[in-house]
This record gives structure tokens, sequence and C-alpha cells, in this order.
């Protein structure tokens, strides 16, 4: 809002049906981001999930593990096609992870004994490509509909969880200070 965005959080679209955020077109409706924020002619979107911790993985990095994180797959194919269908606007996938405490079935399977915490994400403008995203459990492994997944190493730091903590979260997203290559420790 410092830049002169204004934001518009989206909520439940009829109270009491938990069907989440709904973005309307003419005959077609898609699972609506969190928050849509306007400056001028500009938009864009962004969606947040909170998580308490990374989950160790072994389908991406050569089968040698890493951090992995994720959203369900119908939300995120909605995602991409209300970005197409709205011509490829700024669109922002964060996740933050607050807890550098790994679940104990990971430990079990060798993780390591901390995992990262910050806030981390990217823009679908690159996290759709193949190579980026780490994988893709289908229905009959996760949810109603799948689950898509992301390594660490292919997401951006946008912030620790200290700066979170001490600067106030969001602040340096509008202050510019989000861009992913100002802070990219995390690409290969």
């Amino acid at each position: 809002m410092k830049q002169g965005f204004i934001i518009l959080p989206i909520y439940e679209a009829a109270e009491g049906q938990y069907k989440g955020p709904r973005v309307y077109s003419v005959g077609r409706q898609f699972i609506g981001p969190d928050i849509t924020a306007f400056r001028g002619q500009h938009f864009m979107f962004a969606e947040a999930k909170s998580k308490s911790h990374w989950s160790w993985g072994r389908r991406c990095n050569n089968g040698n593990g890493q951090w992995e994180t994720g959203i369900d797959l119908n939300h995120y194919r909605s995602y991409l096609d209300l970005w197409r269908q709205l011509d490829k606007p700024s669109f922002y996938l964060f996740f933050l992870h607050k807890s550098p405490l790994p679940d104990p079935r990971d430990i079990a399977r060798n993780s390591p004994k901390a995992c990262p915490t910050g806030l981390f994400g990217g823009d679908l403008s690159s996290l759709w490509l193949p190579g980026v995203f780490c994988h893709i459990a289908p229905e009959s492994q996760w949810g109603k509909g799948g689950m898509i997944y992301w390594g660490h190493k292919s997401l951006y730091t946008f912030a620790t969880l200290e700066e979170l903590q001490v600067n106030g979260g969001i602040q340096l997203m509008l202050k510019g200070e989000f861009h992913p290559l100002a802070k990219n420790e995390n690409q290969p």
C-alpha cells in the first residue's frame, strides 16, 4: 500500500459453502488467489500458503533428497488458466515456512535435522516451466486432485523468518524488495 497498491483480499464467495475464493468470467469461474493488488492500470495476484515446515522428498534432485513444498494441483491448474486468460499478469505464489524442525517421519527418512524457514516462492511465469517444479503426485496419493511440488532450491527466498518478524512481513514486498532477482541464493 505504501507503493500505491490497493489490496483486495479475496475470501469465501458464499458464506458457509467453504469453496474458497472465486474469480468469475463469462461462462467460467476460476479458483481465486488470496490477494489481488491494483495500482493504476497494473494489477497482480498473490496466493499465500502458510506451512509449518518443508517435507523431505527423494523424487527430484537425482534421488538425493531435498526439501519440498506444494499446493493442490486443481488450484494450481486454475491459477494457470486465470493467468493465461488475463494475458499473464504478475502472479506470485508464496510459501511461508515457520518451523526449522522437520516432521519426525522425515527425520526417520534421513532428512537434515533442520529445514529452511522464511518466505519462499516465485512468479507463475517461471514456476510452471518443466524442470522448475519438482513433481506431481497424482490423485491416488494426495487429496481429490493431487498435488504439485517444488524443491527448495527452485524457489526464491523472498525473506528470512527474521526479516519478516523485524520488518513487518509484507512491507518488504510493498517496498519493491521482493523482486526475485534481488535475492536468489537458492537458484541453481
